[in-house]
């Protein structure tokens, strides 16, 4: 009777260890988890100034033409491809980090 009292309270003091771990990893994954989520806010913030930051130098380059009387007309269809290539390039760098994050997250949660 001692011995099977002994074992189950071994077995309990592993399940509070184990619990006390499991609880320490939770924690530690949802600091994790607020830290990319504020990165991933930064970088979103980022890529949105950096749009307009383009387009307000896009507006100043076109009104400088305008004033030198060098405008050129263009279809309204058409797209400037340096435009478009950087704006690309954001989606693409933007869409991996993500794609990253969640990979990430996804792994560490199974752990």
């Amino acid at each position: 009777m001692k011995v099977k009292n002994r074992q189950l309270h071994e077995t309990i003091d592993e399940l509070r260890n184990k619990h006390m771990s499991l609880n320490e990893q939770v924690s530690s994954l949802e600091q994790e988890l607020a830290s990319s989520y504020e990165r991933y806010r930064d970088e979103y913030d980022a890529r949105k100034l950096l749009i307009s930051d383009v387009n307000e130098l896009r507006i100043r380059n076109e009104e400088l033409m305008a004033a030198r009387g060098h405008v050129e007309t263009q279809d309204a269809d058409k797209e400037d491809p340096v435009m478009l290539r950087i704006a690309l390039r954001l989606v693409i760098r933007s869409f991996n980090c993500f794609c990253k994050s969640v990979s990430n997250s996804a792994t560490e949660c199974h752990l």
